[in-house]
């Protein structure tokens, strides 16, 4: 972990940039970008861990991280992967003394940290704020929401598109706390370069809920496909098109005639 500082001025016109301070007046930038501590990390190194004790928010300035839940049984659950201007550490602003997840760099990231008075004391000054905040909290139930009823109901190939096509989505426009229209992906635009995600196939399981073997199967699939390209540690979305398709498709019968792993 390497701290570095950045002039005021870029520092506040960035903050500026991050959806829900988006709605703060610029003096409040300007405290943001000068009472905020910048670090840069490297893979594999966590921003906190679970249990630690919740001191301060964090935004996520450039690079991605994932944040990682393990139940009892010690087997990690990947909760979600953040694309650069989201918040985290939001258990700081809550009643909760300790975050609930632990934060692992995923490529090298940059963050920005507030201690949690500073933020609170803003939600009370700025009700558009803590709406705005509150859009968050939503925005990530309804997430999670979602995410337990494919879980449930869909085979592990939709599941993995839309886990996809999500990320597609906050590379493309991190807004979250936006209205969801329902639908996984935006309209995929003849524009759109492809996207590289920073992830390995052991996290995209830990994120569908389901085994390394099963991820490999379906990416080696999409790959012959011209869907995706995969790397070490990297996914490249090349078709999201075709990829929205596979949301529809995930029951399709397998080449020796057998349906696809559910789990």
């Amino acid at each position: 972990m390497i701290a570095y500082e950045q002039p005021g001025t870029a520092l506040a016109d960035l903050v500026r940039t991050i959806p829900p301070f988006q709605s703060l007046p610029p003096d409040e930038h300007w405290l943001l970008a000068h009472t905020g501590r910048v670090e840069h990390y490297r893979r594999g190194v966590p921003v906190f861990r679970a249990g630690g004790t919740a001191t301060e928010v964090f935004a996520l300035l450039s690079g991605a991280l994932k944040l990682v839940y393990c139940a009892e049984s010690r087997l990690p659950f990947v909760v979600r992967i953040l694309a650069p201007l989201s918040l985290f550490g939001l258990d700081t602003i809550t009643r909760d003394e300790h975050y609930s997840a632990t934060a692992e760099v995923l490529c090298s990231a940059s963050t920005m940290a507030w201690r949690g008075p500073t933020i609170v004391r803003m939600m009370h000054d700025h009700p558009q704020f803590a709406r705005d905040l509150l859009g968050i909290f939503t925005a990530r139930l309804n997430d999670f929401r979602t995410r337990y009823v494919e879980l449930a109901t869909e085979s592990v190939g939709t599941r993995l598109a839309r886990a996809l096509l999500r990320l597609h989505d906050a590379w493309l426009a991190p807004q979250e706390g936006r209205p969801q229209s329902g639908r996984v992906g935006r309209p995929w635009q003849a524009s759109d370069a492809p996207l590289d995600f920073p992830v390995s196939r052991e996290e995209l399981a830990h994120l569908v809920g389901t085994t390394i073997y099963t991820v490999s199967r379906t990416l080696q699939r999409w790959e012959r496909s011209g869907i995706v390209r995969c790397g070490r540690m990297r996914v490249t979305l090349l078709d999201a098109v075709a990829l929205r398709a596979e949301c529809g498709t995930g029951d399709h019968v397998d080449g020796a005639g057998q349906r696809p792993d559910v789990t």
